[in-house]
């Protein structure tokens, strides 16, 4: 079975199974313990107080019988007494039965025979065990408190495991890119060390992230007025190859400062961007009449009249051009076209982009949009690019409050999911 369709069970659902089952086995310890080491020592005493105990009923009754008196010991005790002589013989006929329908499940006949001086007897049937001091039926108070301080252990036991949960929902924000998510230190042992070290994991990775970001946008801005000027001394020199070359790189390298500022200014709250009620149809259509010429071709599939939503038409160009841009760059010789498909529903419109090119190994899927990450580490020097563009694109929808994602094709090719909210 797939791990993505197993049933996810909680720790804490796992800990209460243990409990019961250690609850029930517990109780089926004292149950046979008191069954094969404790009955078998008590057994015979009992029978021999039984007896004698029987017979001091029959003198009660005497020979003949007072029928009057074994009546009554016969309902106080729940007993059959039916008595034999040569002469008589006489039986207490009264249905007589334990009133407690518990007490009758494990109560069990006993008989015992009192034999007389004059050679009658006494026969007793019925169950001793209520004024013999056997009851099992008591046992159930015993396994409930059992049951309840197993109960009581695993409430404490899960009260002392919360942090876990906190724990939990800390790891998904982090996941999801917020850095800024504290959890509340209550405690004083390991798992409260363990917080703390997650609050300061926390803590150190956000440092690091703006130092990087922080040595990136100076790097670039103090990069540009030295490009800058390489560039104006070229168009002083005259036309080689060599000049076309560094002129390339020159290009290559302002491309790059580009989008590190670019991305550095999306970060900054998301205030640069310019919202405009505008029909992302038409925007679609607009930016794929531009690329008309390019390789393997761009053909826009089942797109829709009109949808409106509020967006940066800049930005969202931005977006179209950098998974586009990829979709021809990753495309072989013999792919077919970029399809485009444009709908709508759950309040969300949608631009669907696939491709036919080489695709993305499955396991690098979920690193795509990280700054500077690329796929094509072993072609990097044939397939130009820094590994930018796909973290741009997602900044610039997650500023609009939507969501990008990444899909591989049967047999090949990825699909690129935009989801923007509309009006």
């Amino acid at each position: 079975m797939n791990n993505g369709n197993r049933i996810r069970i909680s720790i804490f659902t796992k800990l209460l199974l243990v409990m019961i089952i250690s609850g029930i086995l517990a109780q089926i310890a004292v149950i046979l313990f008191f069954g094969y080491h404790l009955l078998p020592k008590i057994r015979e005493p009992l029978q021999v107080n039984l007896q004698h105990y029987c017979e001091m009923l029959g003198q009660r009754i005497e020979s003949p019988p007072d029928t009057i008196k074994a009546k009554q010991i016969a309902q106080k005790y729940f007993l059959t007494i039916e008595y034999v002589s040569n002469r008589v013989q006489w039986k207490c006929n009264e249905k007589i039965s334990s009133p407690s329908p518990v007490r009758r499940f494990f109560e069990s006949e006993t008989i015992v025979v009192v034999n007389n001086s004059d050679g009658s007897k006494f026969i007793f049937s019925g169950n001793f065990q209520h004024f013999a001091g056997s009851q099992p039926w008591k046992i159930f108070p015993l396994l409930a408190g059992i049951m309840i301080i197993f109960l009581l252990g695993y409430i404490f036991i899960r009260l002392l495991l919360q942090p876990i949960k906190a724990l939990d929902v800390g790891v998904k924000q982090v996941a999801h890119g917020n850095f800024n998510h504290r959890i509340e230190v209550t405690r004083k042992d390991e798992l409260g060390n363990l917080t703390r070290s997650y609050n300061e994991m926390t803590q150190k990775i956000k440092e690091m992230l703006q130092a990087r970001d922080h040595l990136l946008r100076n790097v670039s801005h103090e990069l540009r007025s030295p490009l800058t000027r390489m560039m104006v001394a070229l168009e002083f020199l005259k036309p080689q190859k060599k000049v076309a070359s560094i002129s390339a790189d020159i290009r290559s390298m302002e491309y790059l400062i580009q989008e590190i500022l670019e991305t550095e200014k999306l970060k900054n709250n998301y205030g640069k961007l310019t919202f405009k009620k505008h029909d992302i149809v038409e925007l679609v259509r607009s930016f794929a009449e531009t690329c008309k010429k390019r390789k393997p071709g761009l053909k826009l599939v089942h797109i829709s009249q009109k949808i409106m939503a509020n967006v940066d038409i800049e930005r969202i160009r931005l977006v179209l051009k950098n998974v586009i841009e990829n979709a021809f760059k990753y495309s072989n010789k013999n792919s077919r076209a970029v399809e485009v498909n444009i709908e709508s529903g759950n309040r969300v419109a949608r631009i669907i982009i696939s491709d036919d090119g080489i695709g993305i190994p499955s396991e690098e899927i979920p690193y795509v949009f990280e700054p500077f990450y690329r796929i094509d580490r072993s072609h990097s020097n044939k397939i130009w690019g820094y590994g930018l563009g796909l973290s741009i694109c997602k900044t610039i929808i997650q500023a609009h409050g939507g969501t990008i994602s990444i899909t591989n094709n049967r047999p090949r090719g990825v699909t690129v999911i935009i989801e923007l909210p509309l009006v």
